[in-house]
């Protein structure tokens, strides 16, 4: 059963929860941590306990909560968290624990992982990898795309090949005749002399 199947279902009233997620993703990215394995682990009979839990025809029992978040290599504060959300909609934590102004350091982090659907720590090395490089830029416009440009820039890195790792040559001269290129045909200017291939 896939997660658009579960979320939002009468039968499944737990299926869209942060916790019901965090528990499916860890266990898709543990293949040697079945559900029954970790039904065995947990000392439970049967695995169909496991499966109602991260479907979300059952809630996670939050005294069971820090050990499924130690067995899969889930963030244990933040899937007791996600648990304690999901058994307790209606309480509100930060009222209990501490407002927003005692929480801006991990407010965003907790954003981030909401729509994320898991903890930040689970997810893939690439997606953290681009996430540290657009922090560390203070101007990201400059450098990060738009779901708009996005098309053009997969287009050049065909034309170009290299362009995404650095090892085109002549790469100056090659965006520049692109650019000429591009204001004749807007009208602009007038293209370069001659049109040669963009490819190195």
């Amino acid at each position: 059963m896939t997660q658009t199947d579960i979320a939002g279902t009468e039968d499944f009233p737990w299926g869209n929860t942060i916790a019901a997620k965090m528990m499916r993703d860890a266990l898709a990215d543990r293949p040697d941590v079945s559900q029954r394995e970790l039904a065995r682990q947990m000392g439970y009979k049967s695995s169909v306990v496991i499966s109602h839990m991260a479907s979300g025809r059952a809630p996670i029992p939050p005294d069971r909560a820090r050990e499924v978040a130690e067995i899969l290599g889930i963030a244990p504060s933040a899937f007791v968290a996600a648990v304690f959300r999901q058994r307790f909609p209606d309480v509100d934590f930060e009222a209990v624990f501490g407002g927003p102004a005692d929480r801006t350091n991990d407010s965003f982090a907790h954003e981030l992982a909401s729509v994320a659907g898991c903890t930040l720590d689970l997810l893939p090395a690439e997606t953290k990898s681009l996430l540290r490089e657009v922090v560390a830029d203070r101007m990201p416009k400059r450098r990060w795309l738009s779901l708009a440009e996005l098309a053009a820039v997969e287009s050049l890195r065909s034309a170009i090949p290299g362009l995404r790792e650095g090892t085109v040559r002549n790469l100056g001269e090659k965006i520049s005749r692109l650019e000429s290129a591009l204001r004749a045909e807007d009208g602009g200017q007038a293209g370069p002399a001659d049109s040669k291939s963009l490819r190195p």
